[in-house]
């Protein structure tokens, strides 16, 4: 997502709504090994900011990782188990590290201004994030442990959304070309971008296929095209739509596998609230999987792919779910009375499709 330091400001301020009622006491137990399924990380306002939180898969055991009266944001595993996130703690949001325990603390970028999504490299040796600049937002890549800071593909302005190529040669991202919403994708050898897609509407979120030969993205069309999946193959830049309609489909995710998307869709709901849904990596096969009357935001896969991991507001004012891909063994994994939100699966310690030639 691509914002100025205000609009970031003021769209953390709408996804941190407020502390209606605080939780009670917050649930401490010692760091342990997870429990079956994996782990998630998400943000909680229990405490009056916005903390991280980690909690097993299961539910069973649930860690505070950070305890500072500043907002702790945006939180993504790498796939060697290390968390990078945004944090107000220095001034006006930086980026830092930190292990699954929420110990050995990282400051990674130390930038006039806000630096926001943190993406990271597929080998965990670099991260992507969004910072602001003298004309925009830009887009920069450091190193883990904050050296070799750099701007890539300096010609381009307002970018947003980082997105690692499998092979961690190249980042698919959001750009304002000629007022309006492009994916673009810069090589990060030559540190040059270029637009891969030219629709008449608005582009976001960016997805690679795993075998990294294509994109997969957020089309939004107008008044009666609703927003929409496609896909493009970066060899000849052929587009195919992955869903149509006059609803909202967005925020794709890829399983494990490469074989199913993950996406929030009104659709099921017929322009209602958004709901979790499921479909074959080529569009077919559409299905509701949560088909709640209340909405569904933030959803991610678990690292072996058999659930999904989500945020709810069927239980005001959201809280952490599980569910089985088949739509079985809905499970409520966090329990105040706080806003908990934008849970992310740790992701499995390799890529289980292998990533395709260029």
């Amino acid at each position: 997502m691509m914002f100025s330091r205000r609009a970031a400001a003021q769209t953390l301020l709408c996804l941190c709504w407020p502390a209606i009622a605080l939780a009670a006491a917050d649930t401490k137990p010692a760091p342990g090994a997870a429990g079956p399924g994996g782990e998630v990380i998400y943000t909680s306002m229990r405490s009056g900011s916005s903390q991280i939180f980690r909690v097993d898969a299961d539910g069973t055991t649930e860690v505070r990782l950070t305890s500072t009266e500043h907002s702790e944001l945006q939180p993504v595993w790498s796939r060697q188990g290390r968390i990078a996130f945004v944090s107000t703690r220095s001034g006006g949001g930086d980026v830092y590290t930190m292990d699954a325990h929420g110990g050995d603390l990282r400051r990674v970028t130390s930038r006039p201004g806000l630096e926001q999504s943190p993406a990271w490299s597929p080998d965990g040796q670099q991260i992507a994030y969004i910072a602001d600049g003298e004309r925009g937002t830009e887009l920069r890549v450091v190193r883990a442990d904050g050296s070799d800071d750099r701007r890539i593909a300096a010609d381009l302005q307002e970018l947003g959304a980082p997105e690692w190529s499998p092979d961690g040669s190249r980042i698919a991202l959001v750009a304002q070309i000629g007022g309006k919403s492009r994916i673009v994708v810069a090589d990060l050898a030559s540190g040059t971008a270029q637009p891969i897609t030219d629709s008449k509407g608005g582009e976001f979120g960016p997805v690679w296929t795993p075998d990294g030969r294509g994109i997969v993205y957020v089309h939004a069309g107008g008044r009666t095209e609703g927003v929409n999946l496609r896909k493009v193959q970066l060899g000849d830049r052929t587009s195919v739509a992955l869903t149509e309609g006059a609803y909202v489909n967005s925020q794709p995710r890829f399983s494990p596998d490469g074989k199913k998307l993950l996406f929030l869709s009104n659709a099921g709901s017929q322009g209602g609230p958004m709901n979790v849904h499921l479909m074959n990596a080529d569009g077919s096969g559409i299905v509701n999987l949560t088909r709640w009357e209340h909405a569904d935001m933030g959803a991610s896969w678990s690292a072996d792919g058999r659930h999904v991991f989500l945020m709810s507001f069927r239980d005001w004012p959201g809280q952490i779910y599980r569910i089985a891909t088949d739509g079985s063994g809905l499970q409520r994994l966090t329990r105040s009375t706080a806003q908990e939100g934008f849970p992310i699966g740790r992701p499995a310690a390799a890529l289980v499709a292998a990533a395709g030639t260029r």
